[in-house]
C-alpha cells in the first residue's frame, strides 16, 4: 500500500530501523525484551495502530480478544510509567486502529492527541467504568457497555437485541 503517508500495523514486537524508514509495516506477535519506538514513530509521523487477530492459542497465549488488555500490554511492554504515555497507548488503540481501517479518519499526531468526538461522528464507543484514562487501561473493568452506530450491542459482556 503506498499512499504517501506512512503507517504501522502492530501488535508489540521488536523492530530495528528508523522511524523515517517505514511506510508500512505489520507485525505480529510479542518477543524478546525490545519494543517499537512507538513515541518516535507517532512523532515521525507514522499512521500507528494496535490490534489482535484473534483469542488465545498456543502460537501467541497473550491473546483474549480484549482491546483494553491488549493496550495494557502496550503500555507494559514500552514500560510507560507517566499517565500521558499510558493515554497515548489508549489513542493508538482507538483512534490509531481506526484510522488504519479508514484512512479518511485523522491520525494520532502526537503523544498529546487524544481520541474525542465532534458533532457529526459516528456512535460507535465503548463505555467503561474508570476515573481516568490511565486508570481504565490498568484496571481493564470488566463491566462494559459496547455502542456501535448509536445503539447499545453489547452489555455487561452479554449482546444485546
Amino acid at each position: 500500500m503506498t499512499t504517501g503517508e506512512p503507517m504501522l500495523i502492530t501488535n508489540v514486537r521488536p523492530w530495528g530501523g528508523e522511524p523515517s524508514d517505514v511506510e508500512t509495516m505489520a507485525t505480529v506477535s510479542p518477543a524478546g525484551n525490545r519494543s517499537l519506538p512507538l513515541t518516535e514513530l507517532t512523532a515521525a509521523g507514522v499512521r500507528v495502530g494496535l490490534g489482535e487477530d484473534g483469542q488465545r492459542h498456543y502460537w501467541s497465549p497473550y491473546g483474549n480478544a480484549d482491546m483494553l488488555d491488549r493496550t495494557w500490554q502496550l503500555a507494559f511492554t514500552n514500560q510507560f510509567r507517566k499517565d500521558e504515555l499510558i493515554e497515548h497507548c489508549y489513542a493508538v488503540a482507538s483512534r490509531g486502529g481506526a484510522s488504519i481501517l479508514d484512512r479518511s479518519l485523522p491520525r494520532v499526531a502526537s503523544v498529546a492527541d487524544r481520541p474525542g468526538l465532534a458533532i457529526g461522528d459516528q456512535g460507535d464507543l465503548l463505555l467503561v467504568d474508570g476515573e481516568t484514562v490511565t486508570s481504565t487501561v490498568m484496571d481493564r473493568g470488566r463491566d462494559r457497555t459496547v455502542i456501535h452506530n448509536g445503539r447499545v450491542v453489547a452489555d455487561g459482556g452479554s449482546l444485546t437485541k
